[in-house]
Parts: C-alpha cells; structure tokens; sequence
C-alpha cells in the first residue's frame, strides 16, 4: 500500500463512521469488505496499523480482522497468528498509550479473541502476561493499557466465545487459570498497594484512572470462572468464589488482601470504593474449605470487626453505590457460613447489633430504592432460617432484632403509601412485588 491509498483509505473509513446517509455508509463498507473477508489484505491491515495516524481508519481495519479472524479461523495458519499476535503488542507498545479508548478497546478485543482462540498452539501465548508486565513500569500511560489489555484478557477467557465448543473453552480457562491467572491478580495487589501507599500522581486524573482498572482487574480475577461452568453473568444470585489451592498463601493466616480492600474503600470516594466492597464481596464468598477452623475463625473476625466499623461510623454509607454493594455484601457472609460459626466468633454480637441499627435506619430512609433494601431483607431472612436449627445455647439475638426488623419494615411501607397515595407511581408497586417474596 502506497501513501496515496493509506489517505484515501483514512478519508473512506472516516467517512463510514460521519456520514448520516445510511446507502453512502453502505456503499462505503461494501467497497472496504475485503478487510473483513480477505486473507490477502493482511499486509495491508499491518501497513494501516504502522503507518495511519487515523483513529478510524485503525478501528476499521482491527474490527474487519476480527471478523475475517473468526470467520475463517482455520485458514490462518499456525505462524501468520503468532506473526499477527506479535505485531498488535509491538503496535500497543508504540501507539497504544496515545490511542482514544474506542479504539485501544478494538484493539484489545482483537488480541484477547486472537490469543484465546491460540492457546493451545504455542507456548508463546501463556508469556503474554510477562511481557505486558513491562508496560507497568514503562510509564504511567504504558501502566494504565497494560491493565486495561489485562481486564479484556482475564474476561475474554473467562466468557465463552462464539464458535468455541463449551469443551474447549474450558480446558482453555483451566489452563489459563493454573498458568496466569494468579499472577494477574497478584499484580492487581501489588499495583493497587503502590498507588495508596504512595503519593505519586495523588489525586490527578491518571491517578484515578489506575486506581479503577487497578480494582476492575482485581475484581475480574475474584469473578473469574474458576469451574468453567460459565454462570450466567446477569444473575445477582449468591455464588462461591472457587479459588485454586495454590491461592492459599493469599488469604489463609494473612488478612493483608482483603485488609487492602477495606484499606482502599476508606480512603477512596466511589466508584473504587463501591469497588473495593465488590471485591470484598467475592473474598467472603471463599469456598470454606480453603481454611481450617482456626484460619477460617481467625480471618472471619476480622473481616466481622471491620464491617462492624463501616456499619458503626456509617462510612460512605451515604453514597448510593457504596450503600447499594453492602447490602449485597452482608448476605454473602451468612450464605457461605454458617450462623453456628459467626455466633462463636468474639465479635459476632456486636455486628449482628450494627447491622440490625444499620437496618432500621436504612428502612426509615426513603432515598433507598428496593433493588438495594432486597438484599438487606434477604440477610435477615438466611439469619431467620439458620436460627431455626441452633442449638439452644447458642445465642444469635435474632429473636430480639427481628421484631426491630419487621416494625422499621412495616413503618417503611405505610410511610411510602401515605406518600404516594393518590399519586398512582408504577414504580412504588414494582417495588411492593420485590419484596412480597418475604412473606411466603
């Protein structure tokens, strides 16, 4: 491709993405086909990409590549990827930190699918996340991108992909989990501690850029399929987080990781600390068994202690988002432990008193809306079915708390029909049939 074709391609494909006329667009992408359906206009796909300083003319000819990428997989042999595989990380390295999002986002889409759709053909996929370690330490541009391609690569396997077998895409995230996934996640850790613990690029947009990919790789590690048995990603429902023994080290006898995150959400306005409780969230939803009782005691305590102290002083507690991720939260803790084992722990009345205070004032609050008050309702109802089959020694102060529950309730819904009356809001009776659900 000469210099010539390089600008009349940059004008077509800025045209594609501008014009309002819907035949001219379609004239345009019929005329531009070949880059979405032609192995031969490969080398031309590499020229744009070394040569364009057009962000449209980039995101065109990537976007045609994945499609002539999955559409004819089988066509592309064994070396023309790993060739296509090294010239998008050497095109990130260079351009990539001075890309708009819309395109870094075409780009990574394209590598993530590429190298997921080549994990098993050479060892030279399982390296990636070494060689965009370097990018962390380049600079604080090459860091952000470096964690951005991470995000996109921890979700790509962990999400089934059109045109894979079930089988396949789960000896691909099985083998991604035990070779890279841990190392992702550490370096979400070790990142996220360098940025609180220092006050390089403090309060600077930058800052707050890295601080949110840094949680948004840490939380997509923490949801990441480790079964492969791809829950469906829009269900709110109460899961385990299965973490790989080897994790181990991370969290049993050392409550360093989820104090990081309890670390972040107090010195952090939302959304990295609405994000740092979505971390937290999956952190107590850790399959039991990983811990012995001791550990297991040991790190619940903690864990207990310091929501009591978000409960307590209310802290960011006014933020609807922070609100809404700890009323997701407290439910997860009586999900996967059992009251038995919460009512032992020293601290156990104290926090079941803070979330019952936390409750009542809550319910008083008309702010609240009923998709975040849900949660708090169903983590009285798993105490209310536990308590069923406690020993009569064992005391969980539900007998006193839940008739405070049920009149904060009961007050909460004659307050909100004395509100609306007359007015007929839909959404007042939308919220009337989430919370019927309590009373079967």
């Amino acid at each position: 491709m000469e210099e010539g074709q390089l600008r009349q391609l940059e004008e077509m494909c800025s045209s594609v993405y501008s014009t309002t006329e819907a035949a001219e667009r379609r004239r345009l992408e019929e005329s531009l086909s070949g880059f979405s359906t032609s192995l031969e206009l490969i080398p031309q796909i590499k020229f744009v990409l070394e040569h364009s300083q057009s962000p449209y003319a980039i995101h065109f000819v990537t976007s045609g590549l994945l499609k002539l990428l999955v559409n004819r997989w089988n066509s592309f042999s064994v070396q023309l990827r790993i060739e296509i595989k090294n010239h998008l990380l050497n095109f990130l390295g260079s351009q990539g930190p001075n890309l708009p999002p819309f395109v870094i986002n075409a780009v990574l889409q394209l590598l993530t699918r590429l190298i997921k759709l080549a994990w098993f053909d050479d060892s030279s996929y399982h390296e990636i996340v070494e060689y965009i370690a370097k990018f962390l330490k380049v600079s604080p541009k090459h860091c952000l991108l470096g964690l951005r391609f991470l995000v996109a690569f921890v979700n790509e396997i962990s999400q089934l992909t059109p045109g894979i077998l079930i089988t396949d895409h789960r000896k691909i995230a099985n083998s991604f989990r035990d070779k890279n996934l841990q190392d992702i996640f550490k370096i979400s850790l070790s990142t996220l501690s360098e940025l609180f613990q220092s006050n390089q690029l403090s309060d600077t947009k930058e800052s707050s850029e890295l601080k949110n990919e840094s949680l948004e790789l840490a939380l997509s590690c923490l949801s990441f399929d480790f079964l492969g048995t791809n829950p469906d990603d829009t269900s709110d429902e109460i899961g385990i987080t299965h973490i790989p023994d080897s994790w181990k080290n991370l969290f049993v006898d050392n409550f360093n990781t989820p104090q990081l995150f309890f670390s972040i959400y107090s010195a952090s306005p939302p959304p990295l600390s609405s994000k740092s409780l979505q971390c937290l969230s999956s952190i107590i939803s850790i399959r039991k068994s990983l811990w012995s009782p001791q550990s297991r005691e040991l790190f619940l305590t903690h864990f207990l202690q310091a929501i009591s102290n978000i409960l307590q002083n209310r802290q960011g507690m006014g933020e609807i988002w922070n609100f809404h991720e700890m009323c997701k939260l407290l439910p997860s803790i009586v999900s996967n432990y059992h009251l038995s084992s919460l009512i032992a722990l020293p601290v156990y009345q104290s926090w079941i008193q803070h979330v019952a205070n936390f409750t009542v004032d809550s319910l008083s609050q008309k702010k609240w809306r009923v998709n975040s008050l849900y949660y708090l309702m169903q983590f009285w109802c798993l105490i209310l079915k536990s308590n069923r089959y406690l020993s009569k020694d064992l005391a969980s102060f539900a007998d006193v708390l839940a008739p405070q529950i049920f009149q904060a309730f009961v007050s909460s819904r004659i307050q909100a029909a004395e509100g609306t009356e007359g007015e007929g809001e839909e959404g007042e009776e939308e919220e009337e049939e989430g919370y019927r659900q309590f009373f079967d």
